[in-house]
This record gives structure tokens, sequence and C-alpha cells, in this order.
């Protein structure tokens, strides 16, 4: 998990911020997020929109963002958890959040340098474990062709 530090400085008044909390499993949310490979921080959380403005100024200084307009998309692990049916170990811990930011509608010109991950990769692995933790053969086969997944046998 990634731990950012930011500065006290000012928001260029040409530049908002949406903070876009997702207060349930709204599946057009997910899906977008999804299919847009939505640069994704586990355990960062925009409290406020204060907050908001200092991740997106964060993340314009390390990013080229075409787009005037931010939107940070604020999901409580146990909406994720719920959403994605994740459990046992792989559940997320109830208290973090995960950050994510459409590098689409951010019209961001490299996504590739950033050191967030892609939503679809988080949600993939996630999905990846769930089905190993059930059926042995799945277990075997993601070890050999993805490495370890974080399951050992005992």
């Amino acid at each position: 998990m990634a731990i950012f530090y930011l500065n006290e400085s000012s928001i260029n008044n040409h530049q908002k911020n949406n903070l876009i909390n997702v207060i349930s499993s709204d599946k057009s949310i997910f899906n977008k997020l999804y299919n847009n490979e939505a640069l994704t921080a586990e355990g960062l959380f925009a409290k406020n929109q204060d907050a908001c403005d200092k991740i997106a100024e964060w993340f314009r200084s390390h990013n080229k963002c075409k787009s005037n307009t931010l939107n940070i998309y604020n999901i409580p692990a146990k909406i994720m958890n719920n959403f994605y049916h994740l459990t046992g170990d792989n559940k997320y811990d109830d208290n973090i959040h995960i950050c994510c930011i459409d590098w689409v509608e951010a019209k961001v010109d490299n996504p590739y340098k950033s050191n967030w991950r892609w939503f679809s990769d988080v949600v993939d692995n996630n999905a990846k474990r769930e089905i190993a933790k059930k059926n042995p053969y799945y277990k075997h086969y993601y070890s050999i062709y993805y490495g370890n997944i974080g399951y050992e046998d005992k």
C-alpha cells in the first residue's frame, strides 16, 4: 500500500475537483471504473473536499492532465467487499478506502507513468484469489500462470 504525503498549497482556480463518494453498490460506477481502467490507490481516503483538492493537486503534479475537472472516486472498503464478494484474507479491512481517478475523464497523457494501479487489475486479482480459495485446481493453475497469489498450501 502506498503512502502519500501532501503539502499545503493553493489550487489553480481554473481547475475543479469533484469528490464522488460511492455510497452504494452502484453497478454503473463500478463498470465505468473497471472499463476505463481507472487509476487506483488502495488505502487513500479523500475524507472531504480539502483532501480531494490535495490528492488532485498531487496527482496533477505527477501526471499531465488535459482536463480542468478531476473526479476523485472514494470507495469505502465495505462497499468494495460487498460488490465484488471479497471474503476472508482477500477482504479489505472495513476501515480503509479505495481512491480512484478515471484517467479517461481526466485526459491523462500517459497513465502508464502513474504509480497507481489499474482498477481492472485490482478487481481481477481479487477475483483470481477468490476463485483459488474455493477450487484447488484453479489455485494450482493461477500459481503456475500468475505466480504466487497469496495462498500457500498448509
